[in-house]
């Protein structure tokens, strides 16, 4: 159960760094 608890603390920062740079990436390809 305290895996369950700390995989979600752990990977919800991982994801976010993912979503901005998806977004950063596709903004700069807009660009061009």
């Amino acid at each position: 159960m305290t895996t369950l608890s700390i995989l979600p603390s752990k990977f919800l920062p991982f994801r976010n760094y993912i979503v901005s740079w998806i977004l950063q990436t596709s903004s700069t390809l807009s660009m061009t």
